[in-house]
This record gives C-alpha cells, structure tokens and sequence, in this order.
C-alpha cells in the first residue's frame, strides 16, 4: 500500500509541475570520450549521442590511457569541460563551444584555431555564465584575428584564469564579433598567466562597469618578441606586463597600478596610465599620446620619437 501511494504521490507532484508550467530540472550526462583522436560528433562517448546542452558534462577522454585529440567540427554547448593530461580540444575554424559558467579544469590543451582566411568567418570561446578555466593546461589561440574569447551575449560575464593556467596566441580577448564589434561584456581575474606571442598579437578588450575590467593583480601578462598586446577597451589593473625584445604596445585603454618590465614599443593609441612603474627601455612612436595621473615611477628611460607626446594630469 505505501508502495502505490508513494508512486501515485510522485505522479500526481509531476503532473502538477508540468501544470504550473515548472518542468522537472534536467539530470546532468556525463560524456567521456572513449579514447583515440576524431570529431566531436563521432560515436566515440560512453553514452549514446554526443554533448550538446547545458547538461552535458564533458570528460576528455577521463584519464584514458590512450591520449586523445577531438576536433569540435560543429557547435556545441557544454556544462563543465574536463580535459586531462596529453589531451586535446580544438575548437575548429569557424565554430563555437559554449561553456555554461562554473569550473571547467584543464591539464592538456584547448585550442581555437581560426584559419583566419575569411573576416566574417570567426571562431569563439563563449561564456554564457561566469566561468573558471582551471588547472596546468592552456588555451592556445592560432596566429589570427578572428579567434574570440567572450561573453555569449549582452550579459555581463567574469572570466577568472587559475592559478597555474595560460591563455596564449592571437585574437581578441572580451570582444564577440556576434553581439558588439565594440563592446565588451567581459571581465577578467588572471591569476594565471596571459601571453601575446603571435605575430597577429592579442587584443584586450574588457568591461569596467561596477570596476576594472582585468584584474592582473595575482597574475602576469607577457608580450613575446614580435608580439604585440592592444588594450583596446577597458582597465587592467596590477601585476606586470612582461616584454621580451621587439615587444609592442597600443590601443586606447587605461594601465593602473602596474609594472611595464622588459621594455616596450608603444607604437599606437592614447592610453591612460595611473601608478604605473616603467622600467627599462620605453619608446613612444610618432602619434602616440601618453595620458598620465597619479605618480608614474620610471627606472630606465623613456623616449619620446617626433610627434608623440606625454599629457596629463587625468
């Protein structure tokens, strides 16, 4: 009897729910690739199907020893992303993955590889929640413009970087090309690791609405020689930005509270720089306005080429 009433009590809560118009939460799947290399929607999970939603949590390929390399050839949404040690994730040119916010923990690679051939054609990490990328892998972005990390629409998103991880190569960093060519609705907490080291160079972009938009204090920018960073939008705030030989500087941002080690190049832009430390050798190029506020540190020398020039105080 406390059987059937018990199964009858169930129906009847569902029943109800589903009346209100309340849909009972969907249980998460767990898809872990089952080893080898292949594409996305191949036959190759431990369930039927392939992910593809918010409820879908991604293992690859869950510590096989097999080392895994899966090309996501569609687009896809995912819950959390796992990807373990000697494994990889590309995000083929012109598609998109979609992380739902939450941890997503990586000890291999995940890469976007935009073949940058077509400008309309982009290729995107999309955050449709506030998400951590964590653990001792990277994010790797090929030599192209057109390579996107970014909220997924006009909402707000934060972007924190674990200690221990990189985020590496070429494109844009806040910007989708779907949503605003112009506005961010990123912001970013590095406690890890950010290089430009691709000839194309990383462009930064982030929100400051409700304060700075990349939070550098627990974490290191680095421009590799031949690189470039354009902080093209926003704030980044401590830490230090990390030059090596030939490497540039521009865009229209602002540099707060930080150190500029290994000298730079600034060949572009009328960025704000408040408390900033300048160290080594610092060349402004023709056309560059330097807008300066609070105590600016210098260690080595500073360089003004024909037109360019210092204003200030802001």
């Amino acid at each position: 009897m406390a059987y059937h009433l018990s199964r009858n009590l169930k129906h009847t809560l569902v029943s109800s729910l589903l009346f209100i118009g309340i849909t009972p939460v969907a249980q998460a799947t767990n898809y872990t690739w089952l080893g080898g290399n292949g594409n996305w929607n191949d036959a190759n999970w431990n369930v039927s199907g392939f992910p593809n939603a918010v409820s879908s949590n991604v293992f690859i390929d869950g510590g096989n020893l097999l080392n895994s390399a899966v090309n996501l050839n569609i687009n896809a949404s995912v819950g959390a992303l796992n990807i373990t040690a000697g494994d990889a994730l590309s995000i083929l040119d012109g598609r998109s993955l979609t992380l739902n916010g939450g941890i997503s923990t990586n000890t291999g690679t995940m890469s976007l590889n935009s073949l940058g051939l077509y400008s309309n054609v982009y290729t995107l990490l999309s955050l449709a929640g506030d998400t951590t990328l964590a653990g001792s892998g990277a994010t790797v972005l090929t030599n192209s413009p057109y390579n996107y990390i970014a909220s997924s629409n006009a909402t707000l998103r934060t972007l924190t970087i674990g200690n221990g991880y990189t985020v590496e190569g070429g494109g844009n960093l806040g910007i989708n090309p779907y949503v605003n060519s112009t506005i961010s609705y990123l912001k970013v907490v590095n406690q890890g690791t950010v290089k430009a080291n691709t000839s194309s160079g990383l462009s930064i972009n982030v929100s400051d609405s409700g304060g700075t938009g990349f939070d550098n204090s627990a974490g290191q920018i680095q421009v590799a020689n031949g690189s470039s960073l354009s902080l093209d939008g926003g704030t980044i705030s401590g830490g230090s930005i990390q030059g090596t030989g030939n490497s540039r500087l521009s865009g229209n941002g602002a540099y707060k509270d930080l150190t500029l080690q290994g000298g730079f190049k600034i060949i572009s832009g009328n960025a704000l720089y408040t408390g900033v430390t300048f160290n080594d050798a610092n060349t402004f190029s023709n056309g560059v306005i330097a807008r300066i506020a609070g105590t600016i540190t210098n260690t080595g020398t500073m360089s003004l080429n024909a037109s360019s020039t210092y204003t200030g105080f802001y």
